[in-house]
């Protein structure tokens, strides 16, 4: 989780800041206070330019560059990194292949799937058509182990492609450039659970797709294979959202507004008035209400007529709750722009950052905008120091902040600088949130420790964002309506259904009666009602993995959770366990109870509790010999979770035992950071098998 003070560092220079145009940065910003108009703090640099980028389970950023636009790069370095915001530090993430203009999608277990890429550069020499031509391979970030594992392939190339996560927690992928350069209209899903791709036609009637039909004269192998039910040319990164329907739409960037039906794979064009063509402009799925009745509404922002206009003023909604949807006019922007990168707040409102009012390096726009889907209106915020256009992206984090970063206005230059956005409501005093939310599972509850919780009125869910191209095709925003409270915690709605909150993993925030949000806890949804889900505490944990899991590393500190994996072989599992030895002591002074459980690992429910509560008071701050024991023997099944767990101020840490070992080759140290498990050195379990 990034604290309220971290990822404030020393501001790296680079130079061309480029016109400012009627949108100057310098000085006040003349329509709300300074106060409510929020501030800028700069950040590090970063060590590539930040093209694609998502927040992780554990609150990190995986930003991405493949080869960043240019020219220099089509044939690699292709670059991507993890950024600890709470640290500074970074990983460099491996990548063989050119993963830049990829799709990307956040999948339930917060893994994140990368679909497509550039296969070859428009100016590449040896280039048939002088055409963008997509790559067809598909690859998982694993948010864990911080690597990229190749997947099975698509069936043809997709550069620009969009990628929307469904209610099954599989990934509809469709439109981008093929391997030849043309229009891919082929609609494929991809399911995590198999790791395959299934080709989704639409029925009878559909058109056909002549793989790079445009280019048999030009390129080898071009206009060979043809496909039935292909869909309508959606163009490239269409604006796609998913509906409370379980639907999906497609509003953007061309002028028509077209529905595909999950469940039979067709395709519709809705009888409404049409937006107008956004070339580069962006939507976002309006802040929903967690009912049944709820349809949703888009927001459809900037761009311009055509590539060549400047940028336009004007914003629309799509709205799905007024009967049959309707397309209306909504307050305008005060400057028009495209290349704009849209950020939806904990409170529900939407903020778009940066863009230029012409081409990418023309009349930058310095001053943010945000628009309050319940009055219709945008407010300016404060401005910007730093220019973002072309391939910038903007990302809410969990501490409430937004971090702007990258953009390449030319193929020859990367725009390294970042800045954070703090809102007017970081500043403010802000409810808390204390410890892990008991996250039930859909239509249940979601109960949350703060010591605020007589002056919380509801919480909001929002999706982990996970941005390319000026758009979020998943980013969604869930009102949680309260339910019930206590002295110290408060207990509200989890989401009804899986087409308002898809599965995987969100911010939940709590918000006091004057609408200022809490810092964000990073959950899992659906939970399993038994505190599943991650956000924070500090547990030890022993975890008995599913087969495959690497080896790992222990660490010490306040605020975590260690614990010890079995590997494939270990021979923990199908053994009956009866006590469990760990050598324990406290550091600093701790309070709280110090508590053993096993637990499935695809839930997080308990499925048998030892008798013992130990004080962590009490412990020793040298290391002694606690025992654990269960009144009756739970046979151990792969994927269990033998936990220590002890969630209070200081910190207990835990060592292996130097006797009663079980299997030191198959066992090891790990650490939980509160939303994930970080690996290490090979140790050895302790404990009593009763078999």
């Amino acid at each position: 989780m990034i604290g309220a003070g971290a990822g404030v560092f020393v501001f790296g220079s680079m130079g061309g800041l480029g016109l400012l145009g009627g949108n100057k940065k310098a000085g006040l910003v003349s329509e709300v206070s300074a106060q409510s108009a929020g501030s800028w703090s700069s950040g590090s640099n970063t060590s590539t330019v930040a093209i694609h980028a998502s927040i992780l389970p554990n609150g990190k950023i995986l930003y991405m560059a493949g080869s960043g636009y240019h020219s220099s790069h089509q044939n690699g370095p292709y670059e991507a990194r993890v950024l600890d915001l709470s640290t500074g530090s970074e990983v460099t993430v491996s990548m063989s292949e050119d993963l830049f203009c990829a799709g990307q999608a956040p999948l339930p277990n917060g893994n994140i799937l990368l679909a497509g890429g550039t296969l070859q550069y428009d100016i590449a020499a040896d280039n048939c058509n002088g055409k963008w031509h997509g790559l067809k391979s598909a690859y998982e970030f694993n948010w864990s182990s911080q690597t990229l594992t190749k997947i099975s392939s698509m069936a043809h190339g997709r550069w620009y492609p969009t990628c929307v996560t469904m209610p099954d927690g599989k990934v509809m992928v469709t439109a981008g450039y093929d391997e030849y350069g043309d229009h891919n209209r082929l609609v494929e899903i991809y399911d995590p659970s198999a790791k395959s791709w299934t080709l989704k036609p639409a029925p009878s009637g559909g058109s056909t797709y002549v793989v790079g039909g445009s280019a048999t004269s030009t390129c080898a192998g071009a206009g060979t294979q043809s496909y039935s039910g292909a869909a309508p040319n959606v163009f490239l990164y269409p604006r796609m959202h998913l509906l409370p329907s379980g639907n999906l739409v497609v509003a953007g960037m061309l002028d028509d507004i077209r529905l595909w039906n999950r469940s039979t794979g067709s395709w519709s064009a809705l009888g409404t008035s049409s937006p107008s063509y956004r070339h580069y402009g962006t939507t976002v799925l309006l802040p929903l209400n967690n009912t049944t009745s709820e349809k949703g509404k888009i927001l459809i922002v900037g761009g311009s007529p055509t590539a060549a206009d400047p940028a336009t003023r004007t914003a629309q909604v799509l709205d799905f709750n007024a009967g049959n949807p309707q397309v209306r006019n909504v307050d305008s922007l005060t400057y028009g722009r495209k290349y704009l990168a849209p950020v939806i707040l904990p409170d529900g409102k939407v903020v778009v950052f940066g863009g230029a009012g012409q081409g990418t390096r023309v009349d930058y726009r310095y001053v943010p905008e945000m628009f309050d889907p319940a009055t219709e209106t945008w407010t300016s915020l404060a401005p910007a120091s730093v220019p973002r256009t072309y391939h910038q992206v903007s990302v809410l984090l969990p501490d409430g902040r937004v971090w702007t970063a990258g953009s390449t206005p030319v193929r020859s230059t990367w725009e390294l600088r970042t800045e954070f956005f703090s809102p007017s409501y970081y500043s403010a005093s802000r409810p808390a949130i204390s410890g892990a939310p008991t996250v039930g599972d859909y239509g249940q509850s979601i109960t949350i420790s703060t010591s605020d919780a007589s002056s919380i009125t509801k919480a909001t869910l929002v999706k982990c964002p996970d941005t390319t191209h000026h758009y979020d095709a998943n980013m969604r925003h869930l009102t949680l309506a309260k339910k019930d409270s206590t002295s110290s915690s408060v207990t509200v709605e989890a989401p009804l259904n899986a087409n308002l909150a898809p599965p995987g993993y969100y911010y939940i925030h709590v918000i006091n009666g004057s609408g200022i949000p809490s810092a964000a806890k990073i959950i899992k949804i659906p939970g399993s009602g038994t505190g599943g889900g991650g956000g924070g505490g500090g547990e030890v944990f022993y975890n008995v993995p599913a087969p495959g899991d690497a080896v790992g590393a222990i660490y010490t500190g306040s605020s975590i959770r260690y614990g010890e994996e079995a590997r494939t072989s270990s021979v923990l599992i199908d053994k009956s366990l009866k006590t469990l030895t760990v050598r324990l002591r406290k550091a600093g002074s701790p309070s709280g109870n110090v508590t053993a459980t096993v637990r499935r690992s695809s839930n997080d429910s308990i499925v048998a509790a030892f008798n013992e509560t130990i004080s962590a008071a009490s412990l020793s701050t040298t290391f002694a010999d606690k025992t654990f024991t269960l009144t009756t023997a739970y046979t151990i099944k792969a994927g269990d979770r033998i936990l220590i767990e002890y969630s209070g101020p200081a910190r207990v840490e835990i060592d292996a035992s130097s006797t009663d070992k079980i299997n030191g080759s198959n066992t090891r140290r790990v650490r939980y950071d509160g939303t994930s498990y970080i690996g290490g050195n090979t140790v050895d379990i302790v404990g009593t098998m009763s078999s």
